[in-house]
């Protein structure tokens, strides 16, 4: 299987610790976030990995390099303008096949990526998103779903009033290479650019909850929480 860890972005709410480390390059429990991405990819088999960059790209190209001394295929995308986390799958959705991982690079997680596929398959999505109860509801991106777990509405950040759901979109998602072929082209957000759009039109997105790690690394408070994490 492949995946795209998304890790573009310049992390300017962790600053002073992002000006002269991309944010998937902060250490976790003692190594580079991005690294511990990658090994948990490959513990599930997905080998062929799809990496967007812009800020600083040197500094992960030179700890990744080729995926090789991960056992590992990685192929980068270099954005001279930043695309967004929607955008940015337009520079590889030719080479995308069949089903997917996608992961924002900013996301520490320890999710069991086989259950996720199993789930995914039954419900014969087109894409799953993984949401988790959120301890952060009024700047996080929330979902409301039916019994069958189908997505029926998400309630974008900031909220002025917690909506009825406090389930938040984790960032990680299940993804049919087919669903990419009403993709927008230009510069966009992945959630209120495609995914939304997907829901409105009543395909199968559907929403798979977790209590495994899923946290949010983006802001000083939340990554002391997480950087000693084993």
């Amino acid at each position: 299987m492949q995946a795209v860890i998304l890790c573009a972005g310049k992390g300017t709410r962790l600053n002073p610790l992002t000006e002269t480390l991309p944010k998937v390059m902060l250490p976790v429990g003692g190594q580079p976030l991005l690294g511990r991405h990658i090994k948990h990819l490959k513990k599930y088999g997905i080998n062929e990995i799809f990496i967007n960059l812009h800020y600083l790209p040197d500094s992960i190209t030179d700890y990744l390099g080729t995926g090789e001394k991960f056992n590992v295929k990685i192929t980068y995308s270099n954005e001279k303008e930043l695309l967004g986390t929607g955008g940015a799958l337009n520079s590889f959705k030719k080479t995308l096949k069949k089903t997917f991982f996608l992961l924002f690079g900013d996301i520490l997680t320890q999710l069991d990526i086989d259950k996720l596929l199993k789930f995914h398959k039954e419900k014969n999505a087109d894409i799953t998103a993984v949401v988790a109860e959120t301890d952060h509801p009024l700047d996080s991106d929330l979902v409301s779903f039916s019994p069958d777990f189908k997505i029926g509405k998400i309630y974008f950040k900031p909220h002025k009033n917690k909506p009825e759901t406090g389930y938040g979109l984790a960032a990680v998602y299940m993804i049919e290479a087919e669903a990419l072929g009403s993709l927008p082209e230009g510069t966009f957000e992945f959630e209120k650019g495609f995914l939304q759009k997907l829901v409105e039109e009543g395909k199968s997105v559907y929403a798979y909850m977790t209590n495994e790690l899923v946290k949010d690394i983006g802001t000083p408070e939340r990554y002391a929480k997480v950087k000693n994490q084993v």
